[in-house]
């Protein structure tokens, strides 16, 4: 049981505790063989009498007392984006290919490699600027996670892939906003670019997540629509294409596949 977020990402923090956190994130993989670990993980907690969510294809979710538990089939919402789906592929390949030696001391939880995690920290905040808004925690995760890993992350491979997933409009002023967080530039050298996403961070969330079906769909393209100006400035798509890629989703891939 591999943890993203969370846990990894607290352990950045000056004190962990300090990172608070509304549940919990992971990702299952087979000790042996190759069996599908995400049903067998959703079946343990169906025997135990929790209930499981299996109404949103990235993952189901577990409610747990006083705890949410999200088990992911996937890492990133790569429905009829090739983009996110080549990163997708990337990532689960990241994590079969780990020996699983960096465990938290007296579990059976285990770190991702550094770079999963990197990549998962921004393809999370990218979706989550783009379809309901930018939080300061999100910035700060990202702040002191690489600046702990500063000298594990290969730099070179990471910008490569910040590169070919389309993520380099937004990645470049995050992390200008990171460092503006932290007193490392002043507002004054922010970019007027910069000061749209600064704006973006202030205002209230667009939690669509809160409404379910039909109307949660509705309410996904109406933020799509309304942040028509992230996709001019900060993707490499327009909204009427990221809308399509939505639509076309919801109604011809219900269920999709990495092969």
């Amino acid at each position: 049981m591999y943890i993203l977020k969370g846990f990894i990402v607290s352990e950045c923090y000056i004190k962990p505790n300090h990172r608070l956190s509304s549940d919990i994130d992971c990702y299952l993989i087979p000790d042996k063989g190759d069996f599908d670990a995400w049903q067998l993980g959703n079946d343990l907690f169906r025997e135990r009498g929790a209930y499981v969510d299996l109404g949103f294809y990235k993952n189901s979710s577990i409610y747990l007392p006083g705890l949410l538990v999200e088990i992911h089939k996937y890492l990133t919402p790569f429905r009829g984006n090739k983009k996110l789906k080549a990163l997708e592929i990337l990532l689960q390949s990241l994590l079969h290919m780990d020996k699983g030696n960096d465990k938290f001391e007296e579990s059976y939880l285990y770190r991702p490699p550094v770079m999963v995690t990197a990549l998962f920290l921004i393809e999370h905040a990218y979706s989550h600027f783009l379809h309901e808004g930018l939080t300061w925690r999100m910035v700060l995760d990202w702040m002191m996670f690489s600046m702990k890993h500063q000298e594990e992350i290969d730099w070179v491979d990471f910008n490569s892939c910040i590169d070919k997933f389309g993520f380099r409009k937004f990645y470049d002023s995050y992390m200008r906003l990171g460092q503006y967080l932290l007193g490392v530039l002043s507002e004054k050298t922010l970019t007027k670019i910069d000061r749209l996403m600064l704006d973006d961070i202030w205002a209230p969330l667009d939690l669509h997540e809160t409404v379910r079906g039909i109307k949660g769909k509705l309410a996904l393209a109406g933020n799509t629509w309304r942040a028509r100006w992230k996709y001019r400035y900060f993707t490499e798509m327009s909204w009427i294409t990221a809308l399509w890629i939505q639509v076309k989703g919801f109604l011809f891939v219900k269920k999709p596949k990495l092969d």
